[in-house]
């Protein structure tokens, strides 16, 4: 079953499964398109699949052309597809363009904007150009200190990053985080690095991992 992504009604009613994956299955991920016709599902080894819902079937050479893929989300028009390598590809897999990134993605909820993390910071680039709009560092100099997630608000206008702590950025201003909202938490062989974070829908708080708003 690990190796399988199964597809529920609200009911918890087995609608199908999707099979095909030679080891677990890792992340997945729906079009946001009206009916949600389409799924991403990618396995451990980094092999990616888009499936067709509604015939259960595989697009064609989809993960041949994408290669290895360790993350990846639709883009909000449902038209694309990013990778946690910074690949952005269509519903093919054919390259549209290359980010830099060795760290989390995301798109902003407009989809005009792209986030990847590099390490000790993000960089945000037109989603259409593939222009660099900025690069910030957002890590500290500690070791432990990496990049681990990132999120854009609502808006687009702001960001959440996560390594030992978390931190609230405006973009647009760079400088210094608008807010430093947890300085991290510690551990037996060094600070845990958050893992997870999201925005509310009206961006006026956050969640960060241990069930606190921020």
């Amino acid at each position: 079953a690990e190796k399988t992504a199964i597809l529920w009604d609200k009911t918890g009613k087995k609608i199908r499964s999707f099979e095909g994956h030679s080891i677990a299955v890792t992340a997945v991920d729906f079009a946001p398109t009206e009916g949600g016709d389409k799924v991403l599902t990618c396995n451990a080894n980094g092999r990616a699949y888009l499936w067709d819902i509604a015939n259960n079937t595989v697009v064609p050479n989809f993960a041949a052309k994408a290669g290895d893929v360790w993350s990846l989300e639709f883009s909000p028009d449902g038209q694309a597809v990013l990778t946690g390598s910074g690949k952005l590809l269509d519903l093919q897999g054919n390259l549209i363009r290359s980010f830099d990134a060795s760290g989390p993605t995301a798109f902003s909820a407009d989809g005009k904007l792209v986030l990847t993390g590099t390490g000790k910071g993000v960089k945000i680039w037109d989603g259409n150009t593939g222009k660099l709009l900025r690069d910030l560092k957002t890590q500290g100099d500690d070791f432990f200190d990496k990049l681990a997630v990132a999120a854009f608000s609502p808006d687009g206008k702001q960001i959440l990053t996560g390594g030992i702590g978390v931190q609230l950025w405006s973009w647009a201003n760079p400088q210094a985080p608008l807010h430093v909202l947890s300085e991290g938490r510690g551990g037996f062989v060094g600070p845990r690095p958050i893992t997870s974070l999201a925005f509310s829908p009206d961006g006026k708080s956050a969640l960060a991992p241990g069930g606190e708003a921020i």
